[in-house]
């Protein structure tokens, strides 16, 4: 935003405002400065000038995952040539999606003004200009189109359009492709988007590795050459290019270099929930009687459990269920990460409810997304044999927030359904309980003699299912 005041004072109203992190810089007499302030992100400070602010955002892996530019162009018509120079500058140094936001002093069309003296019409090609050529989309607005206004008598009043958010065409793209196919089933949307991915990732990166290699050597072709003015500058350029896509390598080899242990697995059909559904009266367990008529085992669940448990999930509950996931576990068939839909919650979430929602309550099946694909992990090195290969199952993300959800509304209930000996995995219990009880079973073997009848002890090697 300009501010038309100094950096000392701009601190003060920052501070009032509730913001400890950003940027302040001075005005140029009566007009420039700039205010540029975050908080409760994560953001880095890139590059800045008298007319514009770069600040990356870092997603929760610590990794740049949008770019912010707060711009104020140069009001002079002479010297609008240096803000456009900086929009082409910036889009060329960023591999991820940026949005641009400020004050241009420029108008796209001539709806944009209203009052005054027309507008030079070569400033607007000019503005529109660089608009395409950066790929840039108008955000629109809210409210009145008009961002500046001089003059207070009727007939006197220029009214202009200097004001606007533009963002790059990768900063569109998930809500495009989503909305795009607002009739079709969810399933359909996802695997939509992923497609429009993938050819924004092949027409945009290409193949990152041999970009990399071939600016390698474009770059140690020129610094062989004699030193000169010309040598030198292109060598800033060659480097500053690789940087970029040093960048994207690093992002690429992150997302294959997953070092959490992938345990969903496919447990689910549809058929198993029908058939269940058919035999839940025929099969239900009331309770167990002894020998002597007493009941032995009573119900552990009861009618206001049981109705907690069937209760539709809020979207607040599915929310939570979807980022308690890693964001970068290996996906499902369908191909997408938990970081897609955990990053473009806004625009997927409501089709996400939605649809877990009406699975919940009984109206629609989990075909669609109950597939897995299955992988052979080693459990050695040089593995030769099945059994030394470990399964899992990769699951659609949408399956195991369905999972996910369920057993967070199992989990309040389990110190009451699940018995005392089972001492893993229910919260509050510790595995280390089994351990200390075998102890002191072997500490009293050892302590009571053998006896007449004696004692011994079993170890069992018991093998996991797919051991």
């Amino acid at each position: 935003m300009e501010t038309k005041i100094s950096a000392k004072a701009l601190e003060k109203v920052r501070n009032r405002c509730g913001f400890m992190t950003g940027l302040c810089l001075s005005n140029r007499g009566l007009s420039g400065g700039i205010g540029f302030w975050w908080r409760e992100l994560d953001g880095n400070l890139i590059s800045y000038d008298q007319n514009h602010v770069a600040v990356d955002v870092n997603g929760e892996d610590g990794h740049p995952f949008w770019r912010a530019l707060g711009v104020y162009g140069f009001p002079e018509a002479s010297n609008k040539h240096k803000t456009w120079a900086i929009l082409r500058r910036e889009i060329a140094k960023c591999s991820h999606p940026m949005i641009y936001f400020g004050d241009f002093n420029e108008i796209l069309s001539d709806n944009e003004k209203e009052g005054g003296a027309p507008r030079n019409g070569r400033q607007i090609y000019a503005f529109r200009e660089v608009v395409d050529d950066c790929g840039l989309i108008d955000l629109g607005y809210r409210g009145n189109i008009y961002t500046w206004q001089r003059g207070r008598e009727v007939g006197k009043v220029i009214r202009e359009r200097l004001d606007r958010a533009l963002a790059s065409k990768t900063w569109t793209l998930i809500k495009s492709s989503w909305k795009d196919n607002s009739e079709e089933e969810i399933t359909r949307k996802i695997r939509n988007c992923a497609d429009s991915l993938a050819n924004w990732a092949r027409s945009t990166f290409g193949d990152v590795r041999k970009r990399a290699k071939e600016k390698e050597l474009e770059l140690l072709r020129w610094q062989k050459r004699d030193p000169s003015a010309d040598m030198l500058e292109q060598c800033r350029i060659l480097s500053e290019e690789l940087d970029v896509i040093y960048k994207q390598l690093e992002s690429l080899w992150y997302m294959r270099s997953r070092k959490c242990e992938l345990k969903d697995g496919d447990k689910n059909t549809s058929y198993f929930h029908h058939k269940a559904n058919q035999r839940r009266k025929k099969i239900f367990i009331k309770g167990l009687e002894g020998n002597n008529g007493t009941c032995c085992i009573a119900p552990k669940v009861t009618d206001d459990i049981n109705l907690a448990l069937d209760a539709s999930p809020s979207n607040e509950e599915i929310h939570d269920a979807l980022f308690q996931m890693h964001p970068n576990k290996a996906p499902g068939p369908d191909g997408m990460h938990a970081m897609f839909y955990q990053k473009h919650w806004e625009i997927v979430g409501r089709d996400i409810c939605s649809f877990i929602q009406k699975w919940w309550d009984g109206g629609c099946n989990l075909h669609t997304v109950n597939s897995t694909s299955v992988v052979l992990i080693p459990k050695c090195a040089s593995p030769s044999k099945i059994t030394d290969f470990r399964p899992i199952s990769l699951c659609n993300v949408l399956y195991k927030i369905i999972s996910k959800t369920m057993a967070n509304r199992l989990k309040p209930f389990l110190n009451n359904i699940i018995s005392d000996n089972q001492s893993a995995f229910t919260p509050g219990r510790h595995i280390t309980d089994n351990a200390l009880v075998a102890f002191e079973i072997f500490h009293s073997m050892k302590r009571g003699g053998e006896g007449r009848s004696g004692n011994f002890a079993l170890k069992l090697n018991m093998s996991k299912a797919y051991d």
